[in-house]
């Protein structure tokens, strides 16, 4: 039963992630020109920073995803 209730903490706890920052979803896009103050000094460096966006926002998606909408039950329908 313990194990169980640290499931539905942590479970809470993630699902706050998107209450609290909204706008989680955009604010990567604003990351591309913060990243770059001085302008680009190599050009891998823009392919890490895409990659870097995009994990999260895939990370991120799939992740809520697994949680909340899988989790989901309509009492077994």
């Amino acid at each position: 039963m313990r194990g169980k209730h640290w499931f539905g903490v942590i479970r809470l706890a993630f699902q706050c992630i998107g209450v609290v920052f909204g706008d989680l979803d955009t604010s990567h896009l604003y990351v591309l020109t913060s990243t770059f103050p001085n302008g680009i000094q190599d050009p891998d460096n823009i392919l890490g920073v895409l990659s870097v966006i995009i994990y999260s926002i895939l990370t991120i998606t799939v992740g809520k995803y697994i949680f909340m909408v899988l989790s989901a039950n309509n009492n077994g329908d």
